[in-house]
């Protein structure tokens, strides 16, 4: 029963939330790389990520936040109408700004290092379209807490 209705919520929400998706993923795959591949950071573009923490510090915040990023998605989507729902689009929009910073850190080791690689461009959409996500997010949390203030949610 339970999973039927997160397929579902996961399902009638992903058009609307497909960016917010498609970056925790891209979030927790770098992450991953990051914890399990030996010497990830010493590769030319993420040699300055390397310079500023270690590669268990990196893989494991991205993977924290990818992780919390997910949760809060699954929770928007499956449990819209409890109470639960007041409280997601705060957390993804807390997810999205949290976000930014892997890909701001990102795009700047690829810049600083003077590599030529396509994470510069890739990490620098990720980032303008996570701005973007704050904005829709902070829409929703907005909306959830008008909503819940005039009684139209549990």
């Amino acid at each position: 029963m339970i999973i039927a209705r997160i397929a579902t919520g996961i399902t009638k929400h992903l058009p609307a939330r497909a960016s917010e998706w498609a970056l925790a993923l891209i979030l927790m795959i770098w992450a991953l790389n990051c914890l399990f591949t030996p010497g990830y950071l010493e590769r030319p573009a993420w040699l300055w990520l390397a310079d500023h923490g270690s590669q268990g510090l990196w893989g494991g915040a991205a993977l924290g936040i990818a992780a919390l990023r997910l949760v809060a998605l699954v929770i928007n989507g499956t449990f819209a109408d409890t109470a639960w729902s007041r409280r997601s689009p705060h957390v993804r929009a807390a997810m999205a700004f949290l976000s930014c910073f892997f890909w701001l850190s990102q795009s700047l080791s690829v810049w600083v290092t003077a590599t030529t690689a396509t994470g510069l461009s890739a990490s620098a959409v990720f980032f303008a379209l996570d701005i973007y996500n704050i904005v829709r997010t902070s829409t929703d949390a907005r909306h959830a807490d008008e909503a819940w203030k005039h009684g139209r949610n549990a």
